[in-house]
């Protein structure tokens, strides 16, 4: 039992050894049985045997074990990995058993009678005999284990070099002399395995089969490379379907369960998390394998509670291959996740230069830092990392389309509605409450500078008790805002002394924004949040938009408030006007009419806000004729040509029936209304009340007649008394000086009245059109020397000196000499009347520079002068300056009848200053075409 044992272990130790025998890697364990048979006794044979049989057994089964972890085809050979040690034994078995019958005694007997030496040698000739066996047999073994080499693959080669065939003659021969019978037995079986031996290692099979044999190795090598690259192709056809899935979708919710779902199909995990990063706090966004107690305990990932900061913004995963041993997986042993998982990989997921959120994946198993696997991963990271980057940009830029719209939608909609209000405290108060809906802000303040004293007053105000109380810290804050600088934002952390104050303790944060109009400080928009950042960028933008909306909203409502003030104020004044007023705008529509309209029998209520034509249709009320026209198709061409009405319209005079039957005298006159721009607005039609003024100059006209009827007669007959009292007085009569003076002055003065009386009758002929001018060319020079030469008695008596200056060569005038020298006569004689003595009165005449064919003639006194409200008055009839009394009167005719007569020769008459004191009477003339004379200077 115990050689049975024995026998077992040596060949099971001997299974276990491989040999290399000519780079063929081979087992030899038949070589330590055939030892073994060879040196047993023949009562040994058989449990040598049972040995040999259940070593291989049980060494064939240890071996399967072994293989079975790397190749579950080994199952499949273990015929292979048994029969050569079977065929080995059982050729052994029957080596001995014909060694018995041929030499017919037992291996013992010669070993136990035969001398020492006799027992060596055949030791030594059995032991030569079996090398040679084995190498024959290992050599027919080859063929059975040449397609099994991934079997004995594994195996640590030993080299054993084969003896050749030549000592094995010599021991024979030895033996031969010794033994006789058995040496010879021993050497013919050795040389036919010899001749085996031979045979098998040829040098062309030896070829072939190491030929084979590199070729079945690269077969093997490209089995394996064909394998892993189709590996490498599934994962990236895999790989590529996880990247079609995340780039599917722009919702950051379901991107974050596809990429759970699909981390899953790649790795086959027992746990997934996903952390995304908001503001640098990291918030699970999905869990999925764990207990939610398990996730609930650990609410943010490993990677981010790493003192090495740049692992953050790394790529590279954080791997823990044991959860239960590694100090960084502290978070999740707390959490008893290391009693069901063993490992975890935490990759960060970084896009556009930021960690947007960590991927965690929980293994049972432990995690090979070299797995091939791992780059896959990070692949997939990648991409699910920029798909989120996608998504949030998309979102984001969602959300700021959606508040643009939203505000954009806000401003149009307030527009709309600053649009329709007038009211400007209205207005203020749908502003202050949008900006604080936009911006969240709980505290408003609009402030609005008065326009015209710049007095800031409060236009509306939300979230202050007492705004008036702090007002006066507003204004002095308004002071310090240049209307340039635009918005800007204080936070209560950063306020120092001299900074606008915050009106409330629970304000973190002011938004100041200045309303400009035209670079000038319009108003304030003045917001308050509670929190710090609680203005962003946006807000600020926004704000002002609607600050720049608001300001025109605004100032649209001042000047329509200004307008209605002005409108109040004109209707007001037009109401207590005595004339009649209509404005027609260019459209044909009344939009003015005061109640004076009443005059020419119109209601002003009825006009106003109805169109010019449909007041001509209107039946019985007679418009056309009421407002100066002769027809309806006057009327008519009067609007559709009203663009040709540029300047004031000559006045119309016409008599109008009122509708209690009496008449009534009416001027009208057509004023064009125009914008400070010179743009045509419509016209005005003014309507006088001229019926007393008829009247009244129906009344002097007839007093007029009746005057120059009346004292006519009686003055012609004075004139006719005084000619014949000095033609019946002879010159050599005592008394004739006495009577020539006194006559003299009495026809002076009846020729003065004569020429008023005169001087009436032509201002009646010449303002009804009636007196003709008889013009002949005449030499102004002669009528002036006239003139002064029959004042000349009247300025000797007041010590005034009378001047004609002439200035150059004149032409003749083309006037009515008599009715010119009454004009001479007319100015000289007023300013004789109110110029003081030792004075000077002079006459100047030269050509009118202004004015081709016409000249200037102007007369000078030094007396007080005329004030500048006089000047175009004075020419009126019966005017004169108040407080101004001559010794000699007047009633005001003389410069009316010369105005009239010079404007009938075509030309003008005006007042001027006298640069040395006085005034200047200054009018022009009409030359002839007569040849020049020369002017005389006279005193």
């Amino acid at each position: 039992m115990q050689r049975t044992i024995l026998y077992g272990v040596l060949i099971l130790f001997a299974y276990a050894i491989p040999v290399q025998l000519q780079s063929l890697r081979l087992s030899v364990g038949h070589v330590f049985v055939l030892v073994g048979l060879l040196s047993a006794s023949g009562s040994g044979v058989d449990s040598m045997m049972i040995a040999a049989a259940i070593s291989t057994l049980i060494g064939t089964a240890v071996h399967l074990t072994l293989m079975q972890r790397r190749d579950t085809s080994a199952l499949r050979d273990w015929p292979k990995l048994a029969a050569p040690t079977v065929g080995v034994i059982l050729s052994a078995y029957c080596f001995v058993t014909l060694f018995r019958q041929v030499a017919g005694i037992e291996l013992t007997a010669p070993i136990s009678t035969a001398s020492a030496e006799h027992f060596g040698a055949l030791i030594l000739s059995s032991l030569v005999f079996l090398v040679v066996y084995s190498g024959a047999y290992l050599l027919l073994r080859l063929d059975a284990l040449r397609s099994d080499e991934s079997l004995i693959r594994e195996l640590p080669p030993i080299v054993v070099v084969l003896a050749l065939p030549l000592p094995l003659a010599i021991l024979g021969g030895e033996i031969a002399t010794q033994l006789g019978t058995i040496a010879e037995l021993v050497f013919a079986y050795g040389a036919m395995l010899i001749v085996i031996a031979l045979s098998g290692l040829g040098r062309a099979e030896q070829k072939l089969r190491d030929d084979l044999k590199v070729q079945q190795s690269l077969a093997v090598q490209n089995t394996m490379l064909v394998a892993d690259q189709d590996s490498q192709i599934n994962q990236m056809s895999l790989l590529n379907e996880v990247v079609a899935t995340l780039s599917g979708t722009l919702s950051p919710d379901t991107l974050v369960d596809h990429i759970i779902s699909c981390a899953s199909v790649l790795t086959g995990a027992a746990g997934y998390a996903v952390y995304l990063n908001w503001n640098d706090q990291y918030l699970l966004a999905r869990a999925v394998g764990l207990a939610d107690v398990e996730f609930a305990a650990i609410p943010v990932p490993l990677v981010s509670l790493q003192p090495d900061e740049a692992d953050r913004f790394d790529a590279r995963p954080l791997i823990v291959s044991d959860i239960a041993k590694d100090p960084r997986a502290e978070m999740l042993r707390n959490a008893g996740i290391h009693h069901k998982q063993r490992s975890v990989i935490e990759f960060p997921l970084v896009a556009g230069g930021a960690v947007l959120g960590v991927l965690a994946l929980y293994f049972t198993h432990s995690i090979d830092p070299n797995d091939r696997r791992l780059e896959v991963l990070r692949a997939f990271t990648t991409q699910a990392a920029q798909s989120l980057y996608n998504a949030r940009q998309y979102v984001e830029a969602n959300e700021a389309f959606q508040r643009n719209a939203e505000r954009l939608m806000t401003l149009a909609v307030l527009s709309r509605s600053l649009s329709s209000s007038v009211d400007v405290g209205s207005m203020c108060e749908q502003v202050l409450d949008e900006v604080l809906s936009v911006t969240d802000a709980e505290t408003g303040l609009l402030v609005l500078l008065d326009d015209i004293a710049s007095t800031p007053q409060i236009g509306a105000a939300r979230g202050i008790e007492d705004a008036q109380t702090q007002f006066a810290s507003v204004i002095a804050a308004l002071r310090q805002i240049d209307p340039a600088s635009g918005a800007f934002v204080i936070r209560r952390d950063m306020h120092t002394v001299g900074m606008p104050p915050f009106l409330t303790e629970d304000s973190n944060a002011l938004l100041i924004v200045p309303m400009v109009q035209a670079s000038f400080l319009f108003g304030v928009i003045w917001l308050e949040h509670s929190s710090p950042s609680g203005f962003g960028a946006e807000d600020i933008r926004f704000v002002e938009q609607i600050s720049n909306q608001a300001v025109i909203a605004l100032e649209n409502g001042r000047m329509f408030q200004r307008r209605e003030a002005d409108r109040e104020r004109l209707v007001r004044l037009l109401d207590t006007m005595v004339e009649g007023i209509m404005m027609i705008d260019r459209q044909g529509d009344v939009v003015l009419a005061n109640p004076r309209m009443s005059m020419v029998g119109l209601v002003s209520e009825d006009l106003l806000h109805t169109n010019f034509l449909e007041l001509l249709e209107v039946e019985g009320l007679m418009f056309a004729e009421r407002v100066g026209f002769t027809s309806r198709e006057e009327a008519v061409a009067f609007v559709l040509h009203m663009d040709s009405y540029t300047e004031q319209h000559e006045a119309t005079t016409y008599n109008v029936a009122l509708p209690n039957g009496s008449q009534r005298a009416v001027e009208r006159r057509i004023v064009p209304v125009s914008s400070s721009d010179r743009a045509s607005l419509g016209l005005m039609l003014v309507f006088y009340d001229r019926t007393a003024q008829q009247e009244l100059e129906r009344s002097r006209e007839e007093l007029t007649n009746m005057i120059i009827h009346d004292l006519r007669s009686p003055l012609t007959a004075v004139t006719t008394s005084q000619r014949l009292l000095n033609e019946m007085i002879p010159k050599e009569s005592p008394y004739w000086s006495v009577v020539e003076s006194a006559t003299g002055i009495s026809r002076r003065a009846v020729k003065k009245i004569l020429n008023r009386v005169d001087s009436l009758l032509d201002i009646a002929k010449m303002q009804s059109g009636g007196m003709l001018v008889e013009r002949r060319s005449t030499d102004f020079g002669e009528i002036a020397r006239s003139v002064i030469e029959e004042l000349a008695p009247l300025a000797k008596e007041l010590d005034i000196e009378v001047a004609l200056i002439g200035d150059g060569d004149i032409p003749n005038i083309d006037v009515d000499s008599d009715k010119i020298e009454r004009v001479m006569l007319n100015f000289i004689d007023n300013a004789l009347k109110y110029s003081s003595k030792h004075s000077q009165v002079s006459i100047h005449c030269f050509p009118h520079a202004e004015a081709d064919g016409f000249i200037r003639i102007e007369v000078r006194d030094q007396g007080p002068g005329i004030p500048e409200n006089y000047k175009s008055r004075l020419f009126d009839g019966f005017v004169q300056v108040e407080g101004r009394r001559s010794a000699r009167g007047g009633v005001g005719l003389g410069l009316t009848f010369a105005k009239l007569t010079i404007e009938a020769h075509g030309g003008r008459v005006w007042i001027e200053d006298n640069p040395g004191g006085g005034s200047i009477f200054a009018f022009t003339l009409p030359t002839a075409s007569t040849p020049q004379h020369t002017a005389v200077s006279e005193q």
